[in-house]
């Protein structure tokens, strides 16, 4: 889907977030227990490295916006998702399989609601000046 200029950078984020979800699901399936335990240590470099910092961004630019529209469900969603997410990566209790597998399903499902829910209703509702601050957000990440 073709997203405007200012939501692109996250849009990005997302397609490889959706590549990152994938791999883990099938390492999950098909993978000797040493490929999941490689796989689970990429996860958690790559969400203390890209992820947690785009969860931040999208925290700090959007939760505003959405209080001011008084859109809590969008919000709450928001913020639930990235913290099941958060809490899949530091827990060590399961098996590295069954956190990959769980974390690829919490990842994608959470890419998913971002481009077919979030993403589009922030298009429609938010300013060009909350639209330009997620951009310049995004951009000074890189």
């Amino acid at each position: 889907m073709k997203r405007i200029d200012q939501l692109q950078q996250l849009s990005r984020d997302h397609h490889q977030a959706l590549v990152l979800a994938n791999r883990c699901t099938k390492t999950a399936t098909t993978a000797h227990p040493d490929s999941c335990r490689e796989q689970w240590q990429t996860v958690r470099c790559k969400f203390i490295n890209e992820l947690l910092p785009h969860f931040r961004i999208e925290e700090q630019t959007i939760m505003k916006p959405l209080i001011r529209l008084q859109n809590s469900a969008l919000l709450d969603q928001l913020l639930h998702e990235h913290g099941l997410i958060q809490t899949c990566v530091f827990d060590n209790a399961k098996p590295e399989a069954e956190r990959l597998k769980q974390f690829g399903k919490l990842l994608s499902d959470h890419v998913r609601f971002e481009e077919r829910q979030l993403f589009p209703y922030l298009e429609q509702h938010l300013s060009s000046e909350e639209l330009g601050q997620i951009a310049m957000a995004s951009d000074a990440r890189l």
